[in-house]
């Protein structure tokens, strides 16, 4: 079985304070527009491809930051056990 962690970064601690979401800066897409990538494809002979599933997860967090991405962990063999985890 795979699990995956999932955000809701529109939530609100209570009505009175933004939720993330409104509290971040949005700038253009940095991933590359579908539409281009299909289009430039049909100019070449020749496609390369690469799974890079895995690398918006490889950031690294200051130390001092860290305390404020911690999630909860129940593992599978014990469900009344959680485990406190964070990112790094």
């Amino acid at each position: 079985m795979m699990m995956q962690i999932v955000y809701d970064a529109s939530t609100r601690a209570y009505d009175a304070v933004p939720s993330l979401n409104e509290c971040l800066e949005s700038g253009p897409p940095l991933q590359n527009q579908l539409w281009t990538v299909l289009v430039c494809g049909q100019l070449n002979a020749v496609a390369v491809s690469g799974d890079i599933g895995k690398a918006f997860l490889q950031v690294h967090i200051r130390a001092e930051n860290r305390d404020a991405l911690r999630f909860h962990w129940i593992s599978g063999e014990n469900p009344e056990r959680v485990h406190t985890l964070r990112f790094t």
